[in-house]
């Protein structure tokens, strides 16, 4: 009797045990997760769909003064990074196709009220990533880096570095967080930083960062004088020096030690200025750049290409880049060539044939459905690779690089 009765009495005590063990459990368990808000949801798809995110995310009043402070504001970060406090807002411009990306910087405490306030940049409605810096001496000198939150790595490059007839960029790689990096960051200029973005979804991006130049560059009083000249000369004097002027100071030349291979412009009207120049830096690299300059927007969209794999060493070689839903060809003083654009139409192959104008110009107005288009020029025997600049956008485009060219099969 005896034997048994102990026996169930251990029997309750486990009994007691393990309900004790489970009420335990539970309690953490409501105290970790039941009180804890729920998942913030994932940012998918463009920006103007991306939540908050950041470790100020969850600070719903300084999320909401910060929206206050940009007309039709939608917080993408808010967060202290290296004792600066960084937030980025974006804005819906009425009928206008550009979404404004403003941010707001202060040491980190500091409230959203008080914050200040940097001049907007333009980001495309539909962007997959958002890169933005203040790198220079006397900025916050922070990179902040949003994609979609399965992206996986941010790779950055702080400056191209110009070599005998090339460019190098070095990168340093960032594991990414639901899709966000944010850390200290220093660099000449915001222009000369790169950014490139793997693991979401589409082609990797691999573009420019956002930000103001704090640092001005004077490069000289007197634009340089081109080497060969082409198309218009009267109308162009104050884009020229503009276009000049940039591309000095993104690369620290100045004027005076600046070689211009080659100019073309083209004006049209009494409002928009077309210019393509090619500029052989003081190393020997060889930049391309191409302009539009718009009155009437007040504005400029401005992109300057290193020209990568087949070097363009020879002043007198073809170029060609996009200029809007045209293929532009350039060919230096070789009038009436014939320029070849292929591509496929419902995955057939189709070509289009132009000729270039007595300055050597040539537009090619690319059809809606011809897929992956690429320029070939015919000289004589054999043919040259085209390569197009990707210029139709200033919206995630590198004004740096223009990436791996397409060869002709």
């Amino acid at each position: 009797m005896l034997p048994r009765l102990r026996a169930r009495r251990r029997r309750r005590l486990r009994t007691a045990l393990v309900a004790a063990c489970v009420a335990v459990a539970l309690g953490v368990a409501y105290a970790v997760g039941g009180t804890s808000p729920r998942p913030d949801p994932p940012a998918y798809g463009d920006v103007l769909s991306w939540p908050a995110r950041g470790p100020l995310a969850h600070d719903q009043a300084f999320v909401d003064e910060l929206a206050r402070r940009a007309a039709n504001g939608r917080v993408i970060y808010a967060g202290d990074v290296a004792g600066e406090r960084v937030g980025l807002v974006v804005s819906r411009y009425p009928g206008l196709p550009q979404v404004g990306l403003t941010a707001f910087v202060g040491r980190a405490g500091t409230r959203a009220d008080r914050l200040a306030e940097t001049d907007p940049g333009l980001v495309s409605p539909t962007a997959r990533v958002v890169a933005w810096a203040d790198p220079e001496p006397s900025g916050v000198h922070v990179l902040v880096v949003l994609a979609e939150s399965r992206a996986h790595t941010a790779a950055v490059s702080s400056a191209a570095v110009a070599r005998l007839g090339h460019i190098d960029r070095s990168f340093v790689t960032h594991h990414m967080h639901d899709g966000v990096v944010a850390v200290p960051a220093r660099a000449p200029s915001v222009r000369m930083m790169r950014v490139s973005v793997a693991g979401a979804p589409g082609s990797p991006y691999d573009g420019p960062v956002l930000g103001i130049e704090r640092t001005p560059y004077p490069p000289g009083s007197r634009a340089p004088r081109p080497m060969r000249s082409y198309g218009a000369t009267a109308g162009v004097d104050e884009a020229w020096r503009d276009a000049a002027a940039e591309l000095a100071g993104t690369y620290r030349v100045p004027f005076a030690r600046l070689l211009v291979l080659w100019r073309w412009a083209r004006v049209l009207g009494t409002e928009t200025v077309l210019l393509a120049a090619a500029y052989r830096l003081p190393t020997g690299a060889i930049v391309l750049q191409v302009r539009w300059r718009s009155r009437r927007f007040d504005n400029n969209i401005a992109v300057s290409r290193f020209v990568r794999g087949r070097l363009l060493l020879d002043p007198t070689e073809p170029v060609a880049w996009r200029m809007g839903g045209q293929i532009a060809v350039f060919w230096p003083g070789a009038r009436h060539r014939a320029v070849v654009l292929n591509g496929s139409v419902r995955s057939s192959p189709a070509q289009l044939v132009t000729h270039t104008d007595a300055d050597g110009f040539a537009a090619v107005t690319v059809p809606p459905r011809m897929r992956d288009p690429w320029v070939h020029v015919p000289l004589g025997r054999s043919n040259v690779n085209g390569y197009i600049l990707s210029t139709s956008s200033p919206f995630d485009q590198d004004p740096l690089d223009i990436g791996d060219a397409t060869p002709v099969p």
